[in-house]
């Protein structure tokens, strides 16, 4: 079928203008979705940040207020005041929530020559000296050393206030600190005397204070978002907190984001804690103690130099950037599923508009044909009744050759009219078939014998090929009859001049399925490879129709194909130019009715 050429080229324009559309979508919907997949990133860091550095304040805090629970108001209290922390411990354990987070508490008397160790009894609130357990070892060494260090030295140090955490015990240690000796020269500075030692229970941070702060920092309704670890140790080799227990390491390297709990404050950070710990220059002991302590916030101090204990969160499923290009994946894939799903219905689109401009070439050219071969036989039948009416023929023989002429001219019109009418019953869905067993060899007879006339004056011989056991078809016996008509009437007219017909009927096995096949063939113009996919539309009409004016409507092929399909068949065709054509039906067996035909093909 040819087209305008205006019109091709506005169509050509207007795909191609759609295509680019296209792929103009695709690139900004990729490129969008590289932008939101990174702020999404950004947005999961920072949340992940956040969480992690509201973990370590939380476990800073639950610490400073042990630092604050031993506060005694001074920052530089008599020895005589150093029993108060027995009463503040038995303060603690009966009043503080995590009360089972402090193990115990000790006081460093440091004094040369007769150093000494005492325990606070919170039961009989008083202390009483005790030898340095073993897991204190290394702390008691390394603040002996600071003890050395610091001893007698006037400038005055952060260290002399601020709490120190020894991670390895855990304990915290607090500088002990006596009043200045006015006679001195360094009269306005404390001495550095000793520590208050309070031993954090392990058991309890590993059990019961990591999970919480784990729960409540990383937490969601559905369980815990990210793998959390909490490690201890100069390489991080012991494990104090993981949130899921099987997990090896390794599904922790590398972390999306980690932090040390205790690590290096921000630079200035010693200066400022210093000159809000410290009293001021020109203020003395007693007035530093009516008027209590002038930094609410404790400062805690890791031992090491960058700490020990360290947090480390990986994202669940993978890492942060491969969630990140899941979840880029998925938004690529529902974007360009949008995009093929348009691209379809376009291509669906131009599709439909062409079959419709199409159809409705065809049916101009229908109506067009249509009109011609009606108005053939209503001219030879009227010609001829005029003939009779003006007694132009009066003979015997004439009357008679006359009157065949105007019964085959009417039968011609007739069956035009009877075909017109039943496609529009078929396409308007109101045709109903009686499916029943139906004996094909005796259809196949009765539509050779209503065509015998046709074959008769065309000379063609019949080559008829019926299987003796062929059982019965389930089928609509007038309706059969019908199809093989307008097959052997399409023979005829596109046989050429073979003046061959040949029709086969036969059970064939489709697999696991048994069917009865009735082959219609002539060996006429047969039909071009492009035509195939066209020639069961309705109102087509092959190449060779329209060239060598062969009568038709382009419906037979069509009502064919629809009554064979309405009955649980097909139809298929073979064909070749210049060898012929050969259309087959494929009917149920009727002795296997359940079982269904293949309708593909």
């Amino acid at each position: 079928m040819k087209f305008a050429p205006a019109r091709s080229g506005l169509r050509i324009g207007l795909v191609a203008g759609m295509a680019v559309i296209l792929v103009v979508l695709g690139l900004l919907q990729y490129r969008w979705s590289g932008q939101v997949s990174e702020a999404y990133r950004e947005r999961m860091q920072v949340s992940l940040e956040t969480s992690a550095a509201e973990f370590r304040q939380e476990f800073q805090r639950e610490l400073m207020r042990i630092c604050l629970a031993f506060r005694l108001g001074s920052p530089a209290p008599s020895k005589a005041d150093w029993k108060r922390y027995a009463q503040l411990y038995a303060d603690w354990a009966r009043t503080s929530l995590h009360n089972h987070l402090v193990a115990a508490v000790f006081v460093w008397d440091a004094a040369p020559g007769h150093s000494r160790l005492m325990a606070a009894d919170a039961a009989r609130i008083r202390l009483s000296p005790v030898e340095w357990p073993r897991e204190f070892t290394e702390s008691r060494k390394f603040f002996e050393a600071r003890l050395r260090q610091l001893w007698g030295v006037p400038n005055v140090d952060v260290r002399f206030f601020a709490w120190s955490l020894d991670e390895r015990v855990p304990a915290l240690f607090h500088p002990l600190l006596l009043p200045p000796d006015r006679d001195t020269q360094s009269s306005r500075y404390p001495k550095l005397v000793g520590y208050l030692v309070v031993e954090l229970n392990m058991a309890y941070i590993k059990g019961t204070l990591l999970p919480q702060l784990a729960k409540r920092c990383f937490g969601g309704p559905q369980g815990f978002i990210y793998r959390v670890q909490v490690t201890a140790g100069p390489d991080s080799s012991d494990i104090l907190y993981r949130s899921e227990p099987p997990s090896s390491a390794a599904n922790f390297y590398p972390p999306d984001t980690e932090i040390n709990l205790f690590g290096p404050l921000p630079h200035g950070a010693l200066r400022v804690a210093l000159e809000e710990d410290l009293p001021a220059a020109d203020q003395t002991t007693e007035t530093a103690g009516k008027t209590g302590p002038l930094r609410a916030r404790p400062l805690i101090l890791p031992v090491t130099e960058r700490g020990l204990w360290r947090l480390s969160v990986k994202y669940r499923n993978g890492s942060l950037d491969d969630a990140v290009a899941r979840l880029r994946r998925r938004s690529l894939t529902a974007g360009f599923g949008v995009l093929a799903l348009l691209a379809i219905s376009m291509a669906m689109l131009i599709v439909s508009a062409q079959r419709a401009h199409r159809l409705a070439r065809l049916q101009v050219e229908f109506t067009a044909g249509v009109s011609h071969e009606l108005r053939t036989p209503l001219a030879v039948i009227c010609s001829a009744a005029e003939n009779l009416a003006d007694g132009v023929v009066s003979a015997g023989p004439q009357i008679k050759e006359y009157g065949e002429l105007i019964r085959r001219e009417g039968r011609r019109l007739r069956s035009m009219v009877d075909e017109i009418l039943l496609f529009a019953s078929v396409q308007s869905q109101k045709a109903v078939y009686n499916l029943c067993p139906v004996d094909v060899r005796e259809v196949i007879d009765t539509v050779l014998a209503g065509a015998s006339s046709r074959l008769r004056e065309g000379g063609i011989t019949v080559e008829k090929s019926i299987d003796p056991a062929l059982p019965l078809a389930m089928a609509d016996k007038t309706a059969l009859g019908r199809c093989l008509d307008n097959l052997v009437d399409n023979a005829l007219k596109y046989g050429g001049n073979s003046r061959w017909l040949g029709v086969r009927a036969s059970s064939e096995s489709n697999g696991r399925v048994e069917e009865i096949q009735i082959t219609v063939e002539d060996r006429g113009l047969g039909i071009p490879e492009p035509e195939l996919d066209y020639i069961f539309e309705p109102f087509y009409r092959g190449s060779g129709a329209t060239a060598l004016q062969i009568h038709g409507t382009g419906l037979g092929l069509s009502l064919a194909k629809d009554m064979i399909e309405a009955m649980g068949g097909r139809i298929t065709v073979v064909s070749a130019p210049g060898e012929g054509s050969a259309f087959t039906i494929h009917l149920r067996n009727a002795d296997r009715p359940h079982e269904q035909a293949d309708t593909s093909g």
